[in-house]
């Protein structure tokens, strides 16, 4: 039984292992001839990218600062002010006031640690089955023909 479904994901499995290491063989073959040239490209890029963000993090606080003093939200053809709305609370306080104001539905449950507590505390709402999940072996190879 399942004989033919082995004997395809064995034959998946090998095209898959042959493809990966083609794909490693180039990326080496590519290292070895280019690898110093990548290595400066990449430098290169990286250095970039700093500078980029470098020069808009100047333009931004320009064009802010002078919207501060001015009210200009258009000070350059390329520079638009938009202004957002911005909340600042204590997260505590604001999952004390969403459970005293019955808005449960703002709050999103942590279901990795919330799984983890109810094992331990095993609560009464909670149920616990056994799930059964089906496991391949790794070594298929006495399953190619």
């Amino acid at each position: 039984m399942f004989e033919k479904n082995v004997e395809q994901i064995a034959r998946a499995r090998e095209i898959e292992a042959e493809a990966l290491a083609k794909l490693a063989d180039l990326k080496a073959e590519i290292e070895n001839e280019y690898g110093h040239a990548l290595e400066r490209l990449s430098s290169k890029v990286s250095e970039a990218k700093q500078n980029l963000a470098d020069a808009e993090g100047v333009l931004r606080s320009l064009a802010v600062e002078n919207f501060n003093s001015t009210g200009e939200k258009k000070p350059n053809a390329a520079v638009t002010i938009k202004e957002f709305s911005v909340l600042e609370y204590d997260p505590d306080t604001a999952i004390d006031w969403c459970i005293a104001s019955n808005m449960k539905n703002a709050l999103k449950l942590d279901k990795r640690k919330f799984e983890t507590l109810a094992k331990a505390a095993e609560p009464e709402f909670v149920v616990f089955d056994v799930e059964p999940r089906a496991q391949i072996a790794t070594d298929l190879s006495d399953w190619l023909i």
